[in-house]
């Protein structure tokens, strides 16, 4: 099965539309003992950003990171409500 050359669903602009989910807990756990990762997808521009967790409570400070990110590099065009 092949990939369609355009995605209808895709973002527009920067920031538009993001994904992100939690896995785990996963066995084995990683080097670092953390049993949980967090992805977040731009789908303006396809990248992916991870973050690995030791507990599922730690999610919403790596919102935070996610958001510091881009409000620090100037990348923030919509405001992450």
């Amino acid at each position: 099965m092949s990939f369609p050359n355009k995605s209808t669903s895709r973002a527009n602009q920067p920031l538009q539309e993001i994904h992100t989910n939690i896995c785990g807990p996963i066995q084995p756990y990683s080097f670092d003992k953390n049993l949980y990762f967090l992805f977040f997808i731009n789908y303006y521009s396809r990248k992916i950003w991870v973050y690995f967790l030791n507990e599922k409570s730690n999610v919403f400070n790596y919102f935070k990171k996610f958001k510091a990110l881009f409000e620090k590099k100037k990348w923030l065009l919509y405001k992450i409500t």
